[in-house]
């Protein structure tokens, strides 16, 4: 699964912080999902 906002910073070369800081947040956000996705069940 390929996001477009994901594929659309990846592409571009340059970036700017703040695409940096909202790359990050997303992958964080990300995460979370998935962790609490994993953890649900065994609780």
């Amino acid at each position: 699964m390929k996001h477009p906002f994901l594929m659309a910073i990846l592409s571009k070369k340059k970036k700017t912080k703040l695409e940096r800081v909202l790359f990050l947040v997303f992958m964080l956000f990300l995460k979370q999902i998935n962790l609490k996705k994993v953890l649900t069940p065994l609780l």
